[in-house]
């Protein structure tokens, strides 16, 4: 066991044993997309959201994807449009994405968290962004690269997945794994406040799309936060599994009569779903009309041959009914105010089995904050001036990279769960969070980080290595308690230097692909070698 010396404190450190224990390794590949993760300068704590409903209908004329555009809390105001002003919801969030020309998305449940004004509220939606932001938007695609004279495509890369020391024996899905996801949200969920319940943190994903015979089909996922304590601190860390829920939340009508070769009307829910549930057994009063058209179907047994346009003004009319009935009791101790958690404007895809779809309503989304920069997280490690870290029960280390970021592209890296003694520790371009800090010595330049304070991390003993005229910005303030060094200038990391910048190295001579992959190519001024590696795991 490992026990932090006795000392001064700096950072409000306490003394919290590590503990070793036994630990499995799994190592993973995908071709999915990229990981986004970011977070901002602000050092306040913000509950998990709450609130939305997503929903999916199909029959034989082909499928409606649908949600609100609402985040909210009940426990806590955040920014919304106005950065000097609080509120508790803001119809912000895009949760439809169309991901193909005949396919499409939803997504509910935990979404954002973290500090007051930082890009997590957007977080999940960002990484679908980049992931899909090609899709009937050809003047995004990347521009066109002509290769030099005597040039040739020598190969081609597509998206990779790293992972390894997970601390839990998991086993494989039966399907795709969402590596990308899975990551991102361990990532955001270190930041939401440590007395939410694990279960406010988890994720589903309603996906929609069509088989080879043009049949719609409709799939839920659900990213369960299993969070338990791990670590060299012993200190509670997320960590994500999937599971296909599809046969317990997904139903269908039968009514064929004994037809053969029709395709049921089918439905499936996500997030605040009573008032659907109810509609769409038939037992919800309404005088609504698309609600008391589609009960005439019910009644009928007609739903298969619902029209695209009926489904589409139910699921209108279910949002609007959800609207007036999820109401909860918003509280900060300064302000008390009954919200709907759900609502904004609609996010509705329409994709008929012919024809051409269209999806998904406005994008809510600032453009500055829809793609973020990659990240590379380690959680649960000892660092402790040994050449490499030291992996103490932990949740892993992690790395989700594709073509749809450029090679040259720093990589910034989330340090969760860990203890750092005695070591230089790279601060620009890092986050940091329940972590600890003794006798360690920071770099900083002026970049951007987050290292905010107890009892997010804690330390004693720390130096900061600061530039002369450098200015702390506000997500490193913790840092500037610590005895300053003052630098001549910049100074350059080495391998022993934790969180030292690290990128993907590739050959110049690229073409980046829509697809996230990217073509490499040999001959004539782009010389004899080929591709990329990395990044280097230090």
């Amino acid at each position: 066991m490992y026990a932090p010396p006795a000392g001064q404190e700096r950072l409000g450190l306490s003394n919290v044993p590590v503990q070793n224990r036994e630990m499995g390794i799994r190592l993973a590949a995908s071709t999915l997309a990229v990981l986004l993760v970011g977070v901002s300068n602000s050092q306040a704590q913000q509950p998990p959201t709450s609130g939305t409903l997503t929903l999916v209908f199909a029959n034989r004329n082909g499928f409606v994807i649908a949600s609100d555009s609402r985040r909210s809390s009940l426990k806590q105001r955040f920014v919304c449009e106005d950065p000097h002003a609080l509120a508790f919801f803001c119809d912000d969030s895009q949760k439809v994405f169309k991901t193909g020309p005949r396919s499409a998305l939803a997504i509910s449940g935990f979404a954002s968290g973290g500090a007051f004004g930082n890009p997590l509220g957007l977080q999940v939606a960002s990484v679908l962004r980049r992931r899909y932001q090609y899709v009937d938007n050809p003047a995004a695609k990347p521009p066109e690269w002509t290769p030099p004279k005597g040039a040739h495509p020598a190969i081609t890369i597509g998206s990779f997945y790293f992972g390894a020391y997970k601390s839990r024996d998991a086993k494989p899905p039966p399907f795709d794994e969402d590596h990308e996801l899975e990551q991102a949200l361990t990532a955001v969920a270190a930041f939401a406040a440590p007395t939410d319940p694990p279960h406010l943190l988890n994720f589903t994903t309603l996906i929609a799309d069509f088989d080879k015979q043009s049949a719609p089909r409709i799939q839920r996922i659900d990213y369960v936060n299993n969070a338990h304590r791990a670590g060299p601190l012993d200190v509670m860390l997320p960590d994500y599994d999937p599971e296909d829920v599809t046969s317990e939340c997904c139903r269908l009508v039968a009514e064929s009569q004994g037809k053969a070769n029709v395709v049921p009307f089918r439905y499936c829910f996500a997030g605040v779903a009573d008032t659907a549930k109810g509609i769409i057994d038939g037992n919800y009063p309404s005088e609504d009309s698309a609600i008391r058209r589609y009960y005439r179907r019910l009644r009928h047994k007609t739903l298969h041959k619902m029209a695209l346009s009926e489904m589409k003004s139910l699921a209108h009319s279910i949002l609007v009914e959800t609207n007036r009935r999820a109401l909860g009791n918003a509280s900060d101790g300064q302000l008390r105010q009954t919200i709907s958690v759900v609502g904004g404007r609609d996010q509705i895809g329409v994709f008929p089995t012919k024809g051409l779809s269209q999806c998904c309503g406005q994008n809510n989304l600032p453009n500055a904050e829809q793609l973020l920069p990659v990240k590379f997280v380690r959680a649960g490690f000892l660092y402790d001036g040994r050449s490499d870290a030291v992996p103490v029960n932990p949740i892993g280390i992690s790395f989700y990279w594709s073509g749809h970021h450029d090679p040259d592209e720093p990589i910034g890296q989330v340090f969760m769960g860990d203890y750092f003694r005695n070591v230089t520790v790279r601060l620009d371009g890092n986050y940091f969070v329940n972590n600890r800090f003794d006798s360690v010595t920071f770099r900083y330049s002026g970049g951007e980080c987050f290292l905010p304070p107890p009892p997010l991390n804690e330390g004693r003993n720390c130096k900061l290595a600061l530039p002369i005229g450098t200015i702390i910005r506000p997500g490193c303030a913790a840092a500037s308690s610590c005895e300053q060094l003052p630098q001549s200038g910049p100074q350059s990391d080495g391998p022993d230097v934790v969180g030292a910048p690290i990128r993907v190295e590739s050959t110049r001579c690229r073409r980046m692909n829509p697809d996230g992959t990217i073509t490499f190519y040999v001959g004539g001024e782009c010389g004899n070698t080929a591709g990329m590696t990395g990044p280097v795991i230090k």
